[in-house]
């Protein structure tokens, strides 16, 4: 039986960010993978991101938020690579709208530049996009463009640098406590740990082992050919009622001068093995109907198609905790479709929890919040 400090189940954006920040600390770790990142069968597929400020699930994210550009711009620097190009972004919602009003209340807690736009301006910056009369448009100069294949080999790079051995290709099959440690079997080989962090997304509720209130939603990102009158066109992020209540969906530039566009939710939910990973002509009309009503210019030849898959939580909040059979584990999942922009300052957050301290207050992500009683 192999012997190390720490095992790191999942490799992805946020295991690597948590490796590399725990071995810059001092730790071995060990960080496996059944996959070999950047790949398409987890939540991190595609080549792009939006990365907002601002955010419209909860106050406790923005000094995440704060903290996680500052950490890419060191990763920038360090390693000489191109994460994030400064864009700015339109966030569009009605006045009523959960969107607008939480995406604002994040920015002035934040301290974050942001300016409110009516229809009429937005129209005049961008004659491609349509805004309806009764919608109303925050541009946030701060958000940026996030660029998925150089952020993960930095993160990858960061951590190899500091030390951390990765097994790429290898499956983890389960695990158990044992004693003060606890032993992984995985498809190659045992091991035994003093510590464990299982950060594996879609296949996360599979290695937790609780009943916790997730699901696994199929997601389709598609890349447009964008004709001269998309040219500039911004970051979008936008609420969508004929959707859903929640629902929305976004687009972003693509290098090239294409752009990606995808719809937020309302995807097929199920286990991971089982959801169809090939894009369908379903799937294409669904994404032209919806692009007909905001940028009716793109509805022309796409480039690429690609499945996603989001692991979800009913709040859309993350779920971050130590294990109740032993502190000598901790687990995050419930990406919930926005957290590869925060993968740096989560990677700080996860190695606090691995090492026992939190230095940022993450009640708010512990699994309790869905045990309460409803109040009467």
């Amino acid at each position: 039986m192999e012997q190390t400090e720490i095992v790191i189940i999942g490799a992805g954006v946020w295991g690597s960010a948590t490796a590399a920040q725990l071995a810059r600390r001092g730790h071995d770790v060990l960080a496996l993978d059944r996959w070999t990142p950047p790949h398409s069968n987890g939540s991190h597929s595609g080549r792009t991101r939006l990365a907002r400020q601002s955010m419209h699930e909860g106050s406790g994210y923005v000094p995440l938020s704060e903290r996680t550009f500052q950490l890419w711009a060191e990763l920038e620097a360090e390693y000489g690579v191109e994460i994030l190009r400064r864009e700015g972004a339109l966030i569009i919602d009605r006045p009523d709208g959960p969107l607008y009003a939480a995406s604002r209340e994040s920015l002035d807690l934040g301290g974050w530049d942001y300016e409110m736009w009516t229809p009429q301006q937005t129209t005049a910056a961008h004659p491609a996009l349509h805004v309806a009369d009764d919608e109303i448009v925050i541009y946030e100069p701060g958000a940026r463009l996030l660029l998925v294949e150089p952020a993960l080999h930095a993160l990858h790079q960061d951590a190899r640098r500091h030390g951390v051995r990765f097994a790429l290709g290898e499956r983890a099959l389960s695990w158990e406590f044992d004693g003060d440690g606890v032993v992984v079997r995985t498809d190659a080989r045992t091991i035994r740990a003093d510590r464990l962090l299982i950060t594996a997304g879609v296949y996360g509720p599979d290695l937790i082992g609780l009943d916790l209130p997730l699901q696994v939603e199929r997601q389709i990102l598609v890349t447009w050919e964008a004709g001269p009158e998309l040219t500039g066109a911004p970051l979008l992020y936008w609420g969508d009622a004929e959707l859903g209540p929640t629902s929305g969906a976004y687009g972003c530039p693509e290098p090239g001068g294409h752009y990606k566009f995808a719809i937020h939710h309302e995807g097929t939910v199920g286990h991971p093995d089982e959801l169809d990973k090939t894009v369908r002509d379903v799937d294409l009309k669904a994404m032209r109907d919806v692009l007909a009503r905001r940028l009716p210019g793109l509805t022309r030849t796409h480039l690429e198609a690609k499945t996603c898959m989001y692991t979800n939580t009913p709040d859309e909040g993350w779920v971050f905790d130590r294990h109740p059979g032993g502190d000598q584990v901790v687990y995050a999942t419930g990406d919930s479709g926005r957290s590869f922009r925060y993968a740096p300052a989560i990677g700080e957050c996860l190695a606090d929890l691995v090492e026992g301290e939190a230095r940022v207050d993450l009640d708010f992500l512990r699994p309790a919040r869905f045990q309460q009683s409803p109040a009467v």
